[in-house]
């Protein structure tokens, strides 16, 4: 379950792509594109996979602001990263319905100690993702609740392999489709306003909404 819808190009941001001149301008739209709900706070999270040479500019642009970088896996010069902001995460996994959850995939609770259960659990996450990156493993569709689904489409994408569902977007929606098509166009308007943004010249610190 991705956030692929995330990544595709309005004809008028491709345009703005085709024009930009240096590799490292592209990247920064491409990672614009991809985390904007989550820079403008509509979102907890998103992940990404990116060259293992940019995770430093990306470390380095989102200094100073309330979001983490967690690296997932780093394999043939890929890496897997979660970016977060760790308040929302941590409520958020903490939750029984979400712990229960995620204890059928092997993650363990913790109790009483939300740091420490958000540690242990991004490392089991990272270990499944490593598995499937190296083919020792299937895809870990849990991965969903990590990025703030709904825990309703997540089982519903899993016990469906994926089809059946009542509305593809940002993921697939086996629920609430009210509550998702209001989602989806907050992240589409988060997208918007950040990539307007970064072609005012603002640096990502600057387009980071803070709560």
């Amino acid at each position: 379950m991705n956030d692929a819808k995330g990544e595709k190009m309005s004809k008028e941001v491709l345009a703005q792509y085709l024009g930009l001149e240096s590799e490292n301008e592209k990247q920064m739209l491409q990672f614009i594109l991809q985390s904007a709900p989550l820079l403008k706070g509509v979102k907890m999270s998103c992940i990404l996979m990116i060259r293992d040479t940019y995770l430093n500019v990306i470390r380095e642009e989102l200094r100073d602001t309330e979001i983490e970088v967690y690296v997932l896996d780093q394999w043939q010069g890929k890496c897997t990263i979660l970016l977060y902001r760790r308040k929302l995460l941590e409520f958020y996994l903490s939750q029984n319905n979400i712990r229960d959850f995620l204890e059928q995939y092997g993650y363990q609770k913790v109790k009483d100690n939300k740091t420490l259960c958000l540690v242990e659990t991004l490392s089991m996450l990272g270990k499944r993702v490593a598995y499937f990156n190296r083919k020792e493993g299937i895809f870990p569709h849990e991965i969903g609740v990590f990025l703030g689904y709904p825990l309703e489409d997540v089982t519903g994408f899993i016990e469906n392999a994926g089809r059946n569902y009542l509305l593809n977007g940002y993921w697939k929606v086996y629920s609430d489709v009210r509550l998702a098509k209001r989602r989806f166009q907050a992240y589409d308007r988060a997208i918007s306003l950040a990539v307007k943004e970064m072609f005012e010249g603002k640096p990502i610190r600057e387009i980071t909404e803070q709560k």
